[in-house]
């Protein structure tokens, strides 16, 4: 596949929809991938109220009752503004007004441009008629959609209005399709060039169970890979003695035939975050390998403490053994999450991968 040809000089949140099917966005310091493009997790909302079609283009604003369990529809201002994918709008407007001869207008605008409208007139004092207008769009993660009405005459009666979305392709929905079991890919970060760590903020709000993957090479030789929480305001926490771990580890000399040796319920003295390898002398993480693991971090908007459960496996410092480490850590300061974050003790990450997925 030929190399991906990245925009030059991004601005912090701008997206690109690549070659291979992925749409990344520039934090600022990296591209990371957002999504496939065309795809979408979740983003399927109803709102249906009674409002005025004044004369003048009008947002509407009306009120959820189903979907929308991402906050992707604001109906205090009208908006609704989708994570990245492809969607189905549906907008429709009833009109009436004692003057005979009237027009109504049913538009919906993308990042405030008109991009559909749909005319219906009346031609007897008090008759209603209704105008509806629906459109297949593309959304990047940050475009946003309205539905507006207009008229030609100065005040219409407040009659029934309709605005709702759902995606067409990809992960339909929060519970995912069949087979997916509920989870959708949240975010996956790419590390081409030394970055100080790899995380996931802001997670949405309609997720409350996280699972993860990393692939990550250190600059340095010999380093320890630890995990720490944001808590609920974004903030990172990384107080010595707010976090405890033990790691169970199985070793081998990879030499033919011979025997692994386990070490169990190993504790360590790293008290500010929690600890993703064996840390022991000759026994970190080799620089020129890097380490491979995943995990799972439950019920993250919980009122308790938070724990994770991961597996990682490695090759010493030493070159000698290939360490192969089931672990968990929490954090003792009771209260939900809102992120996650991986960097390595003494060093920068030179490069890797890491992968975060989200359920309901």
């Amino acid at each position: 596949m030929a190399a991906i040809d990245f925009p030059a000089s991004p601005t912090t949140g701008q997206t690109f929809a690549a070659s291979n099917g992925i749409t990344y966005m520039w934090t600022g310091t990296i591209w990371v991938a957002t999504a496939p493009s065309g795809t979408s997790p979740g983003g399927d909302f109803c709102a249906v109220g009674v409002a005025n079609a004044p004369a003048a283009e009008t947002v509407q604003m009306l009120p959820v009752i189903t979907g929308n369990s991402g906050g992707w529809y604001n109906a205090a201002n009208g908006r609704f503004t989708p994570p990245a994918g492809r969607y189905c709008l549906f907008a429709a407007a009833g009109f009436s007004n004692s003057t005979t001869g009237g027009v109504g207008v049913a538009r919906l605008r993308k990042n405030g441009v008109i991009v559909a409208t749909q005319n219906s007139n009346w031609y007897t004092a008090n008759a209603v008629t209704e105008a509806m207008v629906s459109i297949l769009a593309d959304a990047n993660g940050v475009d946003y959609f309205e539905f507006v009405t207009a008229g030609n005459i100065g005040t219409n009666t407040a009659s029934n209005m309709q605005f709702s979305a759902f995606p067409v392709s990809g992960i339909k929905g929060p519970p995912g399709d069949p087979g997916q079991l509920g989870f959708r890919l949240l975010q996956r970060t790419a590390v081409s060039s030394a970055v100080a760590d790899v995380k996931i903020q802001n997670i949405p709000a309609d997720i409350n169970d996280l699972m993860f993957a990393f692939d990550l090479q250190p600059v340095t030789n010999a380093m320890d890979l630890v995990m720490q929480f944001y808590n609920a305001a974004g903030t990172l926490m990384s107080t010595a003695g707010t976090y405890a771990s033990a790691t169970t580890v199985a070793t081998h000399t990879q030499t033919t035939g011979s025997a692994p040796s386990v070490s169990g319920s190993a504790t360590v003295g790293v008290t500010n975050s929690i600890l993703m390898n064996y840390s022991n002398a000759t026994r970190r993480i080799l620089n020129s390998t890097g380490i491979q693991g995943r995990g799972t971090v439950p019920n993250i908007r919980g009122a308790g403490v938070k724990g994770v459960e991961y597996q990682s496996n490695y090759i010493s410092d030493d070159g000698i053994m290939l360490m192969a480490v089931t672990g968990n850590g929490y954090h003792s300061t009771a209260g939900a999450i809102s992120g996650l974050r991986l960097v390595f003790g003494g060093g920068n990450i030179a490069s890797g991968a890491f992968s975060v997925w989200g359920s309901p």
